[in-house]
């Protein structure tokens, strides 16, 4: 049987960088109100001494969402390049997509085995909904190199 990778945690890469990246939006605003602190006051009402906070506080923010988003991405990676992994074959049951409203998750089960994601869930897995036009349904024949329910490949029978 011929397979086609639709995911692979290793070539797909760091794709939660955008999370901690968000805090430089937090240090812009800091170093406005530190640096620039009449112009500042023209945007926004903040005193001065507001600026050197809010860069640490953001500067600490980015440390910890990149700690929590990163290290679980090179785990996931090197579990699946150092062979340290399950895999499950067979057809797709019990498929139950996520609403279109993205409130909730998808889930299949492939070998008695139950998986469960969200495209709204930081996680370095596949967790591509069929909603937002994600490749798995109902019957569908796969095989699934994973950690827990954590996705490393995704195949598909073609």
């Amino acid at each position: 049987m011929n397979f086609e990778t639709v995911f692979d945690v290793a070539q797909a890469g760091y794709k939660d960088w955008w999370f901690p990246a968000m805090g430089l939006v937090f240090v812009a605003i800091g170093a406005a109100l530190a640096f620039f602190p009449r112009w500042a006051s023209l945007i926004i009402s903040a005193p001065a001494r507001a600026g050197w906070p809010l860069i640490v506080f953001a500067l600490i923010w980015m440390l910890g969402a990149f700690t929590f988003s990163y290290f679980p991405y090179i785990w996931a990676r090197e579990a699946l390049l150092s062979g340290d992994h399950s895999v499950v074959e067979g057809p797709v049951t019990d498929f139950v997509p996520m609403p279109r409203d993205g409130k909730g998750k998808e889930s299949f089960t492939v070998a008695g085995q139950k998986f469960e994601y969200s495209p709204y869930r930081g996680t370095p897995g596949f967790n591509n909904a069929s909603s937002h036009g994600g490749p798995l349904a109902s019957g569908i024949y796969v095989r699934v190199t994973h950690i827990g329910n954590t996705i490393l490949r995704l195949e598909i029978a073609r």
